[in-house]
């Protein structure tokens, strides 16, 4: 079955693209936490960027909750010419596990995996490796935008992948990425799945800087989905369901009461996963400006 991971950048900060609400208030995170053991959310997605995120979860946290941990770094080019520099990511990986009050993460990803081909960036290499064989991380993986930086690194150094993955983005499974790492027994966590909110959101609501073909097809597919009496939501769940190659898709809230109907809805999709009358590969957009969180406000 594919596991639900929770992503929890508003535990520590705003965000989200579309999203109107500041961080979550520190008394829903703990009814969040408890909602989503007993809903059987196996993973939490985490980072040291996301304000007190880490704190509040250690916090707030129960002693009977087995949450899978998922964390991430990014690492500065100019860190690479540092001397000792491993022993301040070793400070800043250590920092996190001392704020979450847990000893081993289950996956470390580098969020920005093409420092590995910068000069030095075997230095990144061999620590990363050194996590693993001093037990601070079950896996060790890579936050990717684009498969582009696959071909360039050893992957067997790697156990799992994050990557983006919607309805309209679906690039990774059309230049054969995910079955790439299929193939190479590499665990998949698919992120962006709602695209910061994009896809459930009225075009009205969304911000101008993205192009009008894609604001127009995003108002088709709104119709398409009206017209079979589904909604956005849904639709989401259907197509995230049938990836049937990934361990672990993130969702991102701003609300328990958003959580619960996310898994309401999920719990739906899953125990009825027959027919739906979306092909959803003609639904895939390819304007890479509209789909990169990175390239965003430079349209």
């Amino acid at each position: 079955m594919t596991q639900i991971s929770l992503g929890t950048a508003q535990f520590g900060l705003k965000y989200g693209v579309t999203n109107k609400n500041d961080k979550i208030d520190i008394s829903q995170i703990k009814s969040i936490l408890d909602t989503s053991y007993l809903s059987n959310i196996k993973f939490l997605d985490t980072a040291i960027e996301y304000g007190d995120s880490e704190i509040n979860i250690g916090r707030l946290k129960s002693k009977k909750h087995k949450f899978n941990i998922t964390s991430k770094i990014y690492i500065k080019k100019e860190q690479l010419i540092e001397r000792d520099i491993h022993k301040t990511w070793d400070n800043m990986l250590k920092t996190s596990l001392l704020n979450l009050k847990i000893n081993q993460f289950d996956s470390y990803f580098l969020h920005n995996p093409d420092i590995l081909v910068q000069k030095n960036g075997k230095v990144v290499l061999n620590w990363l490796s050194s996590i693993l064989e001093r037990k601070l991380t079950k896996r060790v993986g890579l936050s990717i935008y684009s498969s582009d930086i696959l071909h360039q690194i050893p992957l067997n150094n790697f156990q799992i992948v994050q990557l983006p993955l919607s309805i309209y983005d679906q690039r990774l499974i059309e230049d054969g990425t995910i079955e790439l790492l299929k193939n190479r027994k590499i665990a998949i966590h698919a992120r962006s799945i709602f695209l910061q909110g994009l896809i459930l959101t009225s075009v009205n609501d969304w911000p101008s800087f993205f192009s009008k073909e894609f604001s127009e097809h995003h108002i088709k597919f709104s119709s398409r989905v009206n017209k079979i009496g589904s909604s956005l939501l849904e639709s989401v769940f259907r197509f995230i369901e049938r990836q049937k190659d990934i361990e672990a898709f993130i969702i991102g809230i701003s609300s328990l009461k958003e959580l619960k109907e996310l898994l309401s809805i999920w719990k739906k999709v899953y125990s009825n996963n027959g027919s739906y009358p979306i092909s959803f590969e003609e639904w895939s957009w390819h304007k890479k400006m509209d789909l990169d969180p990175r390239l965003w406000h430079k349209n």
